[in-house]
Order: C-alpha cells, then sequence, then structure tokens
C-alpha cells in the first residue's frame, strides 16, 4: 500500500511531506518534470510524468482519439441535447474540444496525465493521494480523480476559483452579438453606396473562379497585415484564372485594417474580402437563433463518459474542459462559430467560385464552409495541410475511424485533402485518416527556401511560440545555457507573427529583436531553438541551420521533425547548454547527434515547378 503525492515539480518539495507511515510508503509523482537532470528527493520514489507521457505517445494518442470519437458519438446522437445548425451541420462540430487544437486546449494534455496518475495509483495499490503544490488549476484536476477513485485526499475540487468573467459567458456573448451587428450595418451602408455586393456572379460568363480561404495576421509594417499561407500558387494559374481570396483575421488584426488590406490587394480577375463582408443582419438574426438552441443545451450538457466506453473515462474531464465548454456553448466562440456558419450560408449563395481551397487546421469554420458547399451542390472543397503534419497533432487525424458517427451526424468532410509531403502523408495514413481522398502536392510556403551562406556563424535565435508563456521558457532556457559560455553571444528573438507584442518580454531578458524572415537572420546564426510545437524548425532545416527542439515535460512532443532522422532534441537546459557549447565552441559531446544532418525530402515535397498543385487547380475530382 502506497500514499501517493503529486507535485508540479520537486523544487520545493520538503522532506516532512514525503515521510511514509509504518503501514504504507510514499510515492511522488512529479507532473512536470523529465527524470533526466532532475535530482531525486530523500529516499521516496519519483515517478515522472514527463518521461511516461513522451515514453507512452502511441498509445495515449490512440486512447485520446477513441475518446473523442466516444463524445462526438454520444453529443451527435438524439439524446444529445446539442442542435443542428444546418441538416448537415451538427453543433457538436463546431465546439472548441472538436477542433482538437493543442495550442489552445491543454486540457488535452492534462486528461492524458490524469489517467497516467490513475494507472500509478492503481499500480501502487494507493490508499491515500495529496498534492503538494500551487497551481490551483492542477489541484482541482487531481482532486476530480481521486475522489472518483475513492481515496482520501487533501486536494480541493474548488482549488481553481473561476474568474469572475468566465461566468458573465452570456453578458460577453451579448457584446459579440453587439459587433457582429456594427459589421453587418456597415456592410449594408457600404453596399449601397457601392451599388454591387462582395462577390458578385457570373464574371467573363463560364470562366470557373478558385476560392481560397487564409488568415490576416498583423504586420510590422504600413500595410499592418499580410497573409503568408497560399505563396506562390498564382504561378500555377492558367492565363486570365479568377480567384477569389477570402480571409480570417487574427485578434491582432482591426477591421479597418483587414479592409484595407483587401482593398489594395483587390484587380482584374483577382477579389480579396473578408468572412465578415459576409456578415448581414440575416447572418446576425439566424445567428442569434442558433444561439439560443445552443445556450439552452449547456443547462443539461453532460460531458464525460464511463471508463467501460473510454479508457479516458472517470478521469473529471467534465471539470477539465468547463470553461471551453461554457465558451463553446455560451461565450465570444459560440457567437462567432455560429454567426460564421451562417455567414458561410451567406457566402455561398452569392459567390460565384466553384472550388473552394481552405488551409486544413479543424477550426469551426471549416466545417461550415464544407457542409455549406455541399447545401449548394456543385461546389468542391480542398483541404489543404499547409504545414508538415506532426506525429502528435490531434487535429489532423478522423476519431470517428472507430467509433460509427456517420450520415449528417458525422464531421463535414472536404472532398479532397492535399498534404505536403511524404512524411504527414504516412502520419494521416498511418494514424487516422480523414474519409476522403488525400493527394500529395507540392510545400508551397517552402519551395523559395534554400540553403544559407553563412557568413558569422555565432549567434543564436530563439523562435517564438503564439504561447507567451512557451516563449517565455524558450528564452530563458537559452539565456541560461549561453550566459556560462566563453566569449559573447548575441541571442535574437524572432516573436510569433501572430503574437508580435512577445517582443518586449524578450527584451526585457537580454535578447535582441528581429521580424524579418528567417531567411535573411539565417546567415550569422550557430545555432536556433524552437519550440516543441515550432513549425519554424522545417524552414531552419531547409536554411541548413543547426535546430534544436527543446522538449516540455508538460506537453507531448509536437514537433514537426518527432520522428525524423537527425533531428535533435532537448530535454533540458543542461543537455541545451551542452548543445551550445558544442556548436559555439566547436567542442563536441558525443552524447547528442550534433551533425544536424536531415534529408528533408523525406518530409516535404518541393519539386519545381509544382506540377501537382497545377493538376490539382484544374482537373475534375
Amino acid at each position: 500500500m502506497s500514499r501517493i503525492i503529486v507535485v508540479d515539480d520537486l523544487k520545493s518539495l520538503d522532506a516532512a511531506s514525503t515521510q511514509s507511515s509504518e503501514n504504507s510508503r510514499s510515492i511522488i509523482v512529479s507532473w512536470n518534470t523529465f527524470s533526466d537532470g532532475s535530482p531525486e528527493p530523500f529516499d521516496a520514489e519519483v515517478v515522472h510524468l514527463g518521461d511516461a507521457l513522451h515514453d507512452q505517445e502511441d498509445a495515449l494518442q490512440q486512447a485520446l482519439l477513441h475518446w473523442l470519437g466516444t463524445l462526438a458519438d454520444k453529443h451527435t446522437s438524439v439524446d444529445s441535447p446539442l442542435p443542428f445548425v444546418y441538416p448537415n451541420l451538427h453543433s457538436w462540430w463546431l465546439l472548441k474540444i472538436s477542433e482538437k487544437n493543442y495550442a489552445t486546449s491543454p486540457e488535452f494534455t492534462t486528461l492524458l496525465k490524469l489517467s497516467l496518475l490513475r494507472d500509478v495509483c492503481e499500480k501502487h495499490d494507493a490508499t491515500r493521494c495529496d498534492y503538494a503544490g500551487d497551481d490551483p488549476r492542477l489541484e482541482s484536476a487531481v482532486a476530480g480523480l481521486v475522489i472518483g477513485l475513492r481515496l482520501p485526499t487533501n486536494a480541493r475540487t474548488d482549488a481553481l476559483r473561476v474568474p469572475f468573467r468566465e461566468r458573465l459567458e452570456v453578458p460577453q456573448a451579448i457584446f459579440h452579438f453587439l459587433k457582429a451587428f456594427g459589421i453587418a450595418a456597415t456592410n449594408l451602408l457600404r453596399r449601397r453606396r457601392s451599388r454591387h455586393s462582395v462577390a458578385t456572379k457570373g464574371r467573363d460568363g463560364d470562366q470557373r473562379t478558385l476560392g481560397f480561404v487564409g488568415y490576416l495576421l498583423p504586420a510590422p509594417d504600413p500595410a499592418r497585415a499580410h497573409s503568408p499561407y497560399w505563396g506562390p500558387i498564382r504561378e500555377s494559374f492558367h492565363a486570365g484564372q479568377h480567384s477569389t481570396w477570402l480571409y480570417h483575421r487574427s485578434d491582432e488584426v482591426s477591421w479597418r485594417d483587414g479592409r484595407a488590406f483587401c482593398a489594395t490587394k483587390s484587380k482584374d480577375n483577382e477579389l480579396h474580402c473578408l468572412i465578415d463582408d459576409f456578415i448581414t443582419m440575416q447572418v446576425v438574426m439566424s445567428g442569434l437563433a442558433s444561439y439560443r438552441k445552443l445556450a439552452r443545451a449547456r443547462k443539461i450538457f453532460s460531458f464525460d463518459v464511463p471508463r467501460r466506453a473510454s479508457v479516458l473515462g472517470e478521469l473529471g474531464a467534465e471539470r477539465l474542459f468547463s470553461t471551453a465548454i461554457r465558451d463553446s456553448l455560451a461565450g465570444s466562440h459560440a457567437v462567432w462559430s455560429i454567426v460564421h456558419a451562417h455567414a458561410y450560408e451567406s457566402l455561398m449563395r452569392t459567390s460565384d467560385v466553384t472550388r473552394w481551397f481552405f488551409l486544413w487546421e479543424n477550426k469551426a469554420f471549416e466545417q461550415s464552409l464544407v457542409s455549406a458547399a455541399r447545401r449548394r451542390g456543385g461546389i468542391e472543397t480542398i483541404g489543404y495541410a499547409h504545414s508538415v503534419v506532426r506525429q502528435r497533432d490531434h487535429r489532423y487525424y478522423d476519431e470517428l475511424r472507430s467509433v460509427p458517427v456517420v450520415g449528417a451526424r458525422a464531421r463535414p468532410t472536404a472532398s479532397l485533402y492535399a498534404v505536403n509531403g511524404p512524411l504527414p502523408l504516412e502520419n494521416i495514413e498511418r494514424i487516422g485518416a480523414p474519409d476522403a481522398p488525400l493527394r500529395l502536392v507540392e510545400a508551397l510556403r517552402y519551395l523559395s527556401l534554400t540553403p544559407r551562406r553563412a557568413v558569422s556563424a555565432t549567434d543564436v535565435l530563439v523562435v517564438g511560440d503564439i504561447s507567451p508563456d512557451e516563449s517565455r521558457r524558450l528564452v530563458v532556457a537559452v539565456v541560461e545555457a549561453v550566459r556560462g559560455l566563453n566569449g559573447t553571444y548575441r541571442i535574437i528573438f524572432k516573436p510569433h507573427p501572430g503574437s508580435l507584442s512577445q517582443s518586449e518580454m524578450a527584451r526585457g531578458l537580454g535578447c535582441e529583436i528581429t521580424t524579418a524572415p528567417l531567411s535573411e537572420v539565417a546567415p550569422s546564426l550557430g545555432f536556433a531553438v524552437v519550440g516543441v510545437a515550432g513549425a519554424a524548425s522545417l524552414d531552419l532545416t531547409m536554411l541548413e541551420v543547426p535546430v534544436v527542439t527543446l522538449l516540455d515535460a508538460r506537453t507531448s512532443n509536437l514537433s514537426p521533425l518527432a520522428g525524423v532522422r537527425g533531428a535533435v532534441f532537448a530535454r533540458t537546459s543542461d543537455d541545451l547548454r551542452r548543445l551550445a557549447q558544442g556548436r559555439l565552441s566547436g567542442s563536441v559531446d558525443t552524447e547528442f547527434n550534433t551533425d544536424f544532418k536531415i534529408d528533408i525530402d523525406t518530409v516535404m515535397t518541393r519539386t519545381q515547378p509544382p506540377v501537382r498543385w497545377a493538376a490539382l487547380l484544374t482537373e475534375a475530382l
């Protein structure tokens, strides 16, 4: 029999808390650490969940996908309180949890770690499970699990107090509906002045129009917005090709800047517009009606599933995902997912596009686009995975492969999905391919990258993440690793394009800041450090810049280079320091693979000219 003690890490653990009784021994479960470089405290046995999470990734991933499929089956059934938005679009597919986004839903990792903690409790015949940390979110999650196991605990389910603003999801929803009404009113005035709609039909008779959906990101120049996703695809157009370019704005791009961007880019045969342009008064009113149905469902919404149905059942998931569920059913996420669903219906009625290409990331609006195209009829939809599909990126894998959710209940599926290299194709086919054809195409965003010509390879680049916490973790680790080395080295921080505000944090820690393209920064780099989910590792590899991915015990290995031969990973700051010593001083640590040699052709397809894209743009599906 054992007493389980859960801690955030081992830094604040004291000897008194680990003392065993006469009838039991203490086992410490360290939530956010790897065993490498972690001193074992006192005489207690230590289980590092960072190790377990990474060592059991395959099994945990399949368990998570099955759990999500079980939830989809439950909440799209006739017994579910969740409504259909349209006959072929169930509201389940608009919720945050169905997006399976590792960046915005860290609760997935917490759920997996809770399953590992339950395994520890059962393996060691636990008689008690206590929490000895200072993270109220983790304490609440542990309490939910332990109470379900009927074990004594000091952990409190109410340790995490719901912020007051999160309790006001309905007033927040009203605010966002008012914003939608404002956009609709502006669109009405603008159309009356111009006397035409945003997307007109029938340009040049029978000419087929191609549509491309992307995002507008903030730009550090007078343009104030840019969209880097589709790259040189226009080079594959035939002469006189009509095209429509549709954008969703990031939170850091204003409606005014978005409209200015579209006005500047639009020209003959090429129309640029925002999804906001298709928000009409009718769209907002229809969205309001759908919102009422969705919000009513929240009152009787049940989230967790029994363990007999899924190995991840009975882990306190309902409490764990409570914030996401409130936002999805009654908050701002509910408002905009519903409004965009009706906006895509409006778009399909007015647009002459016959083939829509969208960036495949499993966001809620993608389901709205695909379902609206099917309701209209005669319109093809192609989802394009514009970056490498990571092994642990659940967004691209079909959770319904082993769960029979079919017909109108199923996730709206595109006509075809295009992937940009052998590795993405292999991952999708092995882990969970969607119920639609897969097509190999060229990696558009990487076609222009060529190996650098090094000038002075002494600088260290830190590539920021969309998450401020992750960016800070990277900067602190690199500063600590470089501090003890002989010589003076510049540390350069490149913020994520969707989160330029992180620059001040990095500058305060002694970094220089750059927003220049990686190709311009590359010649001076001794090496670069990216986060566990950093897509820039691909760009840097193609530029032949040595890349180190700093793993994180708090989450799975989400690197696009996971499983790629020659990729270099570090678990601890000490690992990073030794790698830095090798790259900057020329010494070699034989414990690490320091040749940084990666055959990029096994990862991405970069043939020139992009003949696969040229065929996909013109041939019948």
